[in-house]
């Protein structure tokens, strides 16, 4: 059976979304009862340290910008 594949989309345009909000969504995500899934993140206009700060604290994703 193949993995699914989620693709969470980020936009750090408005600066109104930030490191916790995204650590919700993703903990959402993780708590799930299903589990066969990756995800990448496509990270569009936010700050390294940002993308770094997400990075560290969910090694297992992929981060795209």
């Amino acid at each position: 059976m193949n993995k699914l594949l989620i693709v969470f989309n980020t936009c750090g345009v408005s600066g109104l979304e930030t490191l916790d909000y995204y650590k919700e969504a993703l903990d959402s995500v993780y708590n799930q009862s299903f589990q066969d899934f990756d995800i990448i993140v496509a990270s569009c206009l936010h700050k390294e340290e940002e993308r770094i700060a997400l990075q560290k604290a969910y090694p297992e994703l992929d981060i795209y910008c």
